[in-house]
Parts: structure tokens; C-alpha cells; sequence
């Protein structure tokens, strides 16, 4: 799907004789569109003008709070002897206050237009909506106080028809997108290494930004941010708009094509969009998330944006979408610990699936092909994702170790002592040195594979910078550090840099509590066997119930709710055989 030429003016209105209803983006040429709409409605002369004022500086008062090209919802219209306008934008926290506000008063929203409603509306308020808020006005339709008003309306009308454009500015000449465009670009292959022409069209086709109102325009074309959409009652983020890295990466995993059929799995409308760009009109499109909030906003940006024909529902991922199976292609955007039946069953004969998938507490985003009734990985990344929500959510239980400092993320339902293992990371530690070295910016994320799936009681040792400030741990990666544990007692990867190699690092392992120094051996020993790489294991997911003499031999096997996973590395076993 090519984005039309005018995007940034997007302007879809439904009129009737005595209303209108706006879907747009803000900008100085749909607030004349605006305009000219509520001219069309049967109103005498002086409820036009107040009727033009008001919405106007809702408009503007949006671009203030939100930013430019902002998508807005515009409904104008009579009911009974008032007249009706609201303007719905996606800040529900930016809410304008009630008052006489001096008109340049930049602290208020935009100020003027709070004056301005108390001077000629009725009443005003605001409401919160599932995807932002309603600011509402209701205006007299003739007489009274709308008479009264006509010389402030004269003297306001010079402010409401330059507020806009003073602060959005020339929207149509987008010189500043198409620059952070092409520094997104070069970033998205240095950090990768390769990006596909068809990925590349898409990224650029996209306006981004329409789906993070309120972000400033340089950080919603940054590679690695991921914007958050939604938390939860204690904080802690349930939505975001994934970083474009990571999207960018997951569609290249897909291999999507022209005609394709495909399901995303966690809706945001940015990536359901770039899916509609790389599958063209041929294809379809299907988003769905199971928090309504959610869907809502992907629905409306996607509208905005120029991608009204992707489908969106509301239903628990658990499930797929089955009214639109089969799927070429499903791609899952949130972080899952098994593959639901229903994924499988819906996925075409020759599909393929990309699943940011976590094993033993790692979490990478594999790409299976189907054969018959089990998925073989192709491909296999580092990511991080928020986890599923709904029948399929299954969390890792988080023990902290020393307040919010420091804790030790546990999978698979392990029993662990936090108590003990508190007391362990404040006692004196040993270390392990391994002789394994490797450069610097070289890849080791295999190597974290390889320790989760040998060691006996796998962990990954979260920890915030307070705590590598405090003296208590050595690192704090992003993404966690690779940890044994064993009653009372743990170890973590670490590294040193090589004497006189400033580019070379060696690995090894600082151990805590009583079985410390024997748990740091027990990393060490595996670092060794490691052969550098490990970036090629072969990823298997077999229905639950499937006898051992059918899965692979050698590998490790991990069961789950609905699946039996196995992980080998075929090529290392092939070099062990004599």
C-alpha cells in the first residue's frame, strides 16, 4: 500500500445537514477544511463565527498538548438550541484547566482558547476517552449571550486563525521527518548489518509519528526507543510502540511478500502498518490485542495514517483470530512462554511464524516454518518484550535481593530462597576466570543460550546501575546477566578486560553464598565448552504429549503447557561424533 502524497493533510469527514464528524490530522489546511464544514451547517451568521472560534482554538489546543499531525476527531453539530463541538485528541493527561487564563498564558494548554470558551460557551468540560480525552463546548445557536459577544469574537478571530499555523507550523513541507528518516536508515544497518529494500520502503512509507502523539518527532524515528503506550495499575509497562530495530528485524525474520495473509499478535497499528506496506493491496492485514484501550488507538491511527483496510479485534492473542486464518504469516509482538495450539492450527502448510519466544528465561524472537504438525526454528535473534497478557500469560517471578537494586529473575515455576540469597549478594564473593576471550563488539548472546540450557538452576541476575554503584554486582545489562543458583548460593557471568589488549575481554564468574566458588567453577566449565558461536541451535516446538523416541536426540527438552520444546546444536554434535 503506497501512502498517499497528502497523508499529512489526511481529512476524512461525514456530513450530514445539521452535523459533521472530521477524522484528520492537525494542520492549517484542515482547520480551513474545519471551517468551511461548519459554514455548511443551518446556522445563522453569528453561530457560525462563535462556532468557528471555538473549534479552532480546540484545535490548537490540541497541537499544543500532543504536538503537529496530530490525529483528532472533530464532531460539530446542533442539539436542541445549542450547539454541540468537541475535538477528541490522544493526551489524556494534558488537561486544559477551568478559569480565566490570561490569553498568552503558555501554561494552560493554549491558554486563549480556555479564556475563550468561558467568554463564549455555555458550559465546557473534559472527558477522558479509551484513548485519550474529549474536550467538549456547548454554544448557544441564536440570541442572547450570543449577540452579546460579537465584538470579542471580531478581536479573538485574528488569534484563533493564526494559532494554529504558528503552532504547527508548515506541516506539508516535512523536511525534518525525511532527514531522521534517512539517520534512522544508516543506524538500522549499522546495527544490524543488512536491511531489505522492501523493509527499508515500508519504514520510509510509514509516517511513524502518527502512532506516538506526543513524542517529539526526533525520538519517534530513533532506532532503539520504544514508546510506552499503557502501564498497569503498579507501573509496570503492559504496551509499547516496539523500537523500530526490533520491528524492522522481526519483518525481515518473516520474509513477508506481495499477496501475503498475514496476523500480528499484540496490536500497536505502527507495525500492522508496515505489514500492509510490504503484503500491497493484495494482501490482508489482521492486528488484534486484548486490551480494548489498545485496539482503539490502533484503529484510529491506522485510519489516520492511510491503513484503514487493516482489520483490528479485540480478542485474547491465546486464540488467534480464526474468522481470518489461514495466515501466511503470524507475527507476535509480545513476549510469549509456549505456542498456543490455535497459532499452529491457523498458520498456512508452508507459513512461518515469529515469536519473541523465552526459554529458561531468555527471551529471543525465532522464526518456525511449519512442518506438519511442529514448528523448526530458521532463525533466532535477541529482543525483549513485554509479556503476553490474557490465558497464555505466564510470568517469571522476580526475587529481589536487596530491594529494587538488584534481583534474581526465575523461570519455570523454580523454587528459590530469597531470603538467603539476599544475605548471599552482600557477603564476600570468589571468582573464576575461564581463559575465553573475545573482542570487543563481538557477538556473545549465544553464550548466554548455552549457559541457560546447561546449567541445572538457570536465573538471569537483574540488577540497576544503584547497584553496580553500591558495590554489589559487577554489571547491569539491559537485558539481565546470565546466573546459577543453588540454595542459599549464586554465581553470575562476568568479564575483565586482557592486560595490555584493551580490545579483547576474558569471561569467568563472581559466586556468592556458600556453594559460590563451586557455582562460578560450574559457569567457567561451561564458558570453556562454549565454541564461540553457538548462534546456530536448532529450535524445535512439538505438540504436548510427544513421546521422547520422537524428538530429537541430545537435546534439551523443556515441557510446557502446550508444547514440548527442544534445543539442539546440531552442528556441535555433528563435530563430537567420531
Amino acid at each position: 500500500m503506497k501512502l498517499k502524497a497528502d497523508v499529512v493533510n489526511y481529512f476524512s469527514p461525514t456530513v450530514t445537514d445539521s452535523s459533521f464528524t472530521a477524522h484528520m490530522l492537525a494542520s492549517a489546511a484542515n482547520l480551513r477544511r474545519v471551517r468551511e464544514l461548519v459554514g455548511e451547517i443551518n446556522l445563522d451568521a453569528e453561530a457560525v463565527e462563535t462556532a468557528r472560534l471555538v473549534v479552532s482554538e480546540l484545535i490548537a489546543n490540541a497541537v499544543t498538548a500532543c504536538g503537529d499531525r496530530v490525529p483528532l476527531i472533530v464532531e460539530v453539530g446542533t442539539r436542541g438550541d445549542e450547539l454541540r463541538v468537541a475535538v477528541d485528541d490522544p493526551a489524556p493527561t494534558r488537561l486544559p484547566k477551568r478559569g480565566g487564563s490570561p490569553l498568552n498564558d503558555p501554561t494552560a494548554e493554549s491558554g486563549r482558547g480556555l479564556l475563550l470558551l468561558d467568554l463564549l460557551a455555555n458550559r465546557w468540560d473534559v472527558t477522558p476517552t479509551s484513548i485519550g480525552k474529549r474536550v467538549t463546548a456547548w454554544l448557544p445557536v441564536a440570541g442572547g449571550r450570543a449577540e452579546e459577544l460579537t465584538e470579542e469574537r471580531k478581536e479573538m478571530s485574528v488569534v484563533s486563525d493564526t494559532s494554529v499555523d504558528q503552532v504547527s507550523g508548515d506541516i506539508q513541507e516535512d523536511v525534518e521527518r525525511k532527514k531522521l528518516l534517512d539517520q534512522l536508515i544508516a543506524e538500522l544497518v549499522r546495527l544490524d548489518g543488512h536491511l531489505s529494500p522492501e523493509v527499508e520502503a515500508a519504514i520510509r512509507a510509514v509516517p511513524r509519528h502518527l502512532f506516538t502523539p506526543g513524542v517529539p518527532l526526533a525520538q519517534a524515528y530513533a532506532a532503539e526507543d520504544a514508546p510506552i503506550v499503557k502501564k498497569d495499575q503498579h507501573g509496570v509497562t503492559i504496551s509499547s510502540v516496539s523500537a523500530v530495530r526490533i520491528q524492522a528485524m522481526m519483518l525481515e525474520q518473516a520474509q513477508i511478500r506481495p499477496g501475503m495473509r498475514v496476523l500480528e499478535i499484540g496490536s500497536g497499528g505502527y507495525n500492522a502498518a508496515l505489514i500492509a506496506e510490504l503484503v500491497g493491496e493484495g494482501g490482508e492485514v489482521t492486528t488484534i490485542d486484548i486490551d480494548a484501550d489498545v485496539t482503539d488507538r490502533a484503529r484510529r491511527f491506522l485510519a489516520v495514517a492511510g491503513y484503514p483496510r487493516v482489520h483490528v479485534g479485540t480478542v485474547d492473542g491465546e486464540y488467534g483470530f480464526p474468522d481470518r486464518a489461514p495466515f501466511d504469516r503470524i507475527i507476535v509482538t509480545v513476549g510469549a512462554w509456549d505456542i498456543p495450539p490455535a497459532w499452529v492450527e491457523q498458520l498456512a502448510d508452508d507459513g512461518r511464524i515469529v515469536v519473541p519466544l523465552r526459554n529458561r528465561g531468555l527471551t529471543r524472537s525465532v522464526a518456525f516454518e511449519r512442518q506438519q504438525n511442529q514448528l523448526v526454528s530458521r532463525d533466532y535473534r535477541l529482543c525483549g518484550f513485554v509479556p503476553m497478557q490474557g490465558v497464555g500469560e505466564c510470568r517469571e517471578r522476580l526475587v529481589l535481593l536487596h530491594g529494587e537494586d538488584a534481583g534474581l529473575r526465575v523461570d519455570d515455576g523454580q523454587p528459590a530462597d530469597a531470603e538467603a540469597l539476599g544475605t548471599a549478594l552482600t557477603g564476600p564473593k570468589s571468582e573464576a576466570w575461564s581463559g575465553v576471550t573475545v573482542g570487543r563488539g563481538a557477538r556473545f548472546d549465544g553464550l548466554h543460550l548455552w549457559l541457560a540450557l546447561n546449567l541445572p538452576h538457570f536465573a538471569v541476575l537483574a540488577a540497576q546501575q544503584s547497584a553496580v554503584d553500591l558495590g554489589l554486582v559487577a554489571h547491569a545489562w539491559n537485558l539481565g546477566v546470565p546466573a546459577a543458583f543453588q540454595g542459599g548460593s549464586f554465581a553470575y557471568l562476568t568479564y575483565r578486560q586482557v592486560s595490555g589488549e584493551p580490545n579483547s575481554y576474558e569471561f569467568g564468574a563472581y559466586g556468592h553464598g556458600p556453594a559460590g566458588a563451586e557455582l562460578a567453577g560450574q559457569v567457567v566449565r561451561l564458558i570453556q565448552s562454549w565454541d564461540g558461536t553457538h548462534l546456530d541451535a536448532r529450535i524445535e516446538v512439538h505438540p504436548a504429549g510427544t513421546p521422547d523416541s520422537e524428538l530429537p536426540g541430545g537435546a534439551l527438552v523443556l515441557d510446557k503447557r502446550h508444547t514440548r520444546v527442544t534445543i539442539s546444536w546440531p552442528q556441535q554434535q555433528a563435530r563430537e561424533t567420531p
